[in-house]
């Protein structure tokens, strides 16, 4: 669907969208820009620091990662509070999927583990 979009906008040759399933191929340095929407909490554990490593390699010197995803509540009083009632069903939702969802310090980790620095 996501290429079928790029194709219909005539932005083929500004634009590669690829799927972490698909062979990885030569992308050393490839992209000005590489997104994750959201993407993280649907890949296996053991899978997500490899799949961020190659993010990272696929980016350019000054090249930036956007990452977009959900982030599981930091402690229980922060689970609690009413405005975070809506997201903490939907994770539970996404756990009994088998997802896991990960707090924003352990994404930060990932990030940081993939050779990558956090921005604003």
């Amino acid at each position: 669907m996501a290429r079928a979009l790029v194709r219909s906008r005539g932005l083929g040759g500004r634009i590669d969208v690829r799927s972490a399933w698909e062979p990885a191929g030569d992308f050393d340095s490839a992209f000005d820009v590489v997104t994750q929407f959201l993407v993280l909490h649907e890949i296996r554990p053991e899978w997500k620091d490899d799949i961020l490593a190659r993010c990272a390699r696929a980016l350019r010197p000054g090249g930036t990662l956007v990452l977009f995803d959900e982030a599981y509540p930091e402690d229980a009083a922060t689970a609690r509070d009413p405005i975070r009632g809506f997201a903490v069903v939907a994770q539970w939702f996404e756990m009994t999927w088998g997802n896991v969802i990960n707090t924003r310090t352990e994404i930060l980790d990932l990030v940081a583990r993939a050779g990558l620095r956090p921005g604003p």
